[in-house]
């Protein structure tokens, strides 16, 4: 079954919000949400080698992250 990558970061984005609603402190929803992406790389998007799959779910991670700290700059504006 194929998913879009952009699914993924979705998921991993409301994963994140549900930990936080439960009370992770913040400052460490940018680390859950690299944990989350790799763990989501290596089951749902394997690649050929593990490298590329873990380099792949970094990348998904880090791209949740990111949208989140820019929700979090568009809000204060």
């Amino acid at each position: 079954m194929t998913y879009s990558l952009p699914i993924i970061v979705a998921a991993i984005l409301s994963i994140n919000e549900v930990l936080k609603r439960v009370g992770v402190p913040k400052k460490f929803i940018p680390l859950v949400s690299l944990g989350t992406g790799m763990l989501g790389a290596v089951f749902i998007v394997p690649e050929a080698t593990i490298q590329l799959t873990l380099f792949k779910g970094v990348l998904l991670g880090l791209s949740a992250a990111g949208l989140f700290d820019i929700t979090k700059v568009a809000k204060r504006k």
